[in-house]
């Protein structure tokens, strides 16, 4: 494979309320495709940044829905496997107004990827000629089984050279396999170059006892808890965070927050007056977070183009982040804020 970056994690379906619609109002529901990792597949390859999806679905005509519409966003799809048993795993979406926020159902239980088990993937193989690998919290989550795949991938990542990211992303709803995350996260993250997460999710996911506040309100305001972290994580390189002000469901103050060797970077804070679905922002801040590093950018221009690719995102309606790494960069340098394009 002449895959760049390869992701590796749960592709969903996605049936999400219209118009704001309460689970209870709603008539009919919305389709999309998405899952963490698989959104940051597509972000990427949007960017012009090769990219792959290692996932397990079930063999029939939904799935082959699914991954046409990741090829069609230029995803390679080869290394996902088709399995007689399982499902394709859904969840569910309420979209949010104003104060209510949105709701999310999860029905993740023996799908196809939940059932997925240690060995079941050629990762030397899948790996070869790759440089990158991304996974999330989300994937150990799923069922035992998929967090020992979880492991054996990272771990097999980390032995070939490849620089290994991790999403913390952690989602209470799916921890109930009978282990915690900080039984599980540790014998990923301690591979990890990479790491997304807020000190507090930190110490959920592994069982740190970083400091941690109930605002952030710069990069510096993280720096404390960063450099412990890194002590008990020596692996890691680059730790970062979207900084967020929540003011409404449809409007939020976003920026970002990025530690490397003792320093922070901060992004400029951008303020959005109209979301549209904030479902993946976190998945295009990582994206953009990686197409900065893999690029080799700068890091005061990786944290700002993580955010702005983050804002973008939450402009439009779905899991995927659409903008181009050239239309990513105009709106960092304010050439199309808020103007007609003709």
């Amino acid at each position: 494979m002449n895959t760049k970056v390869v992701t590796f994690g749960e592709i969903l379906l996605r049936l999400s309320t219209k118009n704001a619609e309460l689970f209870q109002q709603a008539n009919e529901l919305q389709t999309h495709y998405g899952g963490s990792e698989a959104n940051v597949a597509v972000s990427l390859s949007r960017m012009g940044v090769p990219s792959s999806i290692v996932s397990a679905v079930p063999d029939n005509e939904i799935s082959e829905g699914a991954l046409s519409t990741f090829r069609k966003h230029g995803v390679n799809t080869e290394a996902v496997l088709k399995t007689k048993e399982g499902r394709l795993g859904l969840y569910f979406l309420e979209q949010g107004a104003a104060v209510r926020g949105s709701k999310v159902i999860y029905d993740r239980s023996g799908s196809s990827f939940a059932l997925l088990q240690k060995g079941s993937l050629d990762w030397k193989n899948l790996l070869d000629g790759s440089s990158w690998f991304h996974i999330s919290g989300i994937s150990p989550a799923v069922s035992e089984s998929a967090a020992q795949a979880s492991i054996e991938a990272t771990t097999i990542a980390k032995e070939m050279g490849l620089k290994v990211s991790v999403d913390l992303n952690f989602r209470n709803q799916l921890w109930k396999y009978g282990k915690k995350p900080h039984e599980v996260m540790p014998d990923i993250v301690k591979h990890a170059d990479v790491l997304l997460g807020d000190p507090a999710s930190i110490n959920v996911m592994l069982g740190t006892s970083i400091p941690t506040k109930p605002f952030y309100a710069s990069a510096d305001d993280l720096l404390p808890s960063y450099k412990v972290l890194k002590g008990e994580f020596p692996n890691l390189q680059h730790i970062a965070m979207t900084l967020r002000t929540v003011k409404s469901t449809n409007h939020n103050l976003i920026g970002g927050a990025l530690y490397h060797e003792g320093s922070m970077y901060d992004a400029r804070s951008v303020d959005v007056t109209s979301i549209v679905e904030r479902i993946g922002g976190g998945d295009a801040f990582m994206a953009g977070l990686i197409y900065g590093l893999i690029t080799e950018k700068n890091l005061d221009y990786t944290i700002n183009y993580a955010a702005i690719a983050s804002v973008l995102k939450m402009t439009i309606s779905g899991d995927f982040n659409f903008f181009s790494s050239d239309e990513i960069e105009s709106y960092m340098q304010g050439d199309m804020q808020g103007k007609l394009k003709r």
